[in-house]
């Protein structure tokens, strides 16, 4: 692997009224994982919806049951920060 100065993976601390949602975006890929809480596993999503003063959406994917969609709702979303990344740039290139 090879770091960049312009990384192709973003991070995000999404903070609701019942929990703190972690996505990390690959903006080469378009894919997405998200954990639903700090203490919990990320998970491969289909899709991600965080609007501040709305309820946040994520629709999981179930891998090990055909992909079957897990929708998700979470509290009220109060704010959305992007997290310093200095990893790894993870595109295959």
């Amino acid at each position: 692997m090879n770091t960049t100065d312009q990384p192709t993976v973003s991070l995000y601390q999404i903070v609701t009224t019942t929990e703190v949602i972690l996505v990390a975006r690959n903006w080469v890929t378009g894919k997405s994982i998200v954990s639903p809480g700090e203490d919990l596993p990320y998970a491969i999503v289909d899709a991600v919806r965080m609007v501040p003063g709305e309820a946040a959406s994520v629709t999981f994917v179930d891998v090990e049951d055909g992909d079957r969609p897990i929708p998700f709702t979470g509290g009220i979303v109060k704010t959305i920060d992007r997290l310093p990344y200095s990893g790894y740039d993870l595109s295959g290139k």
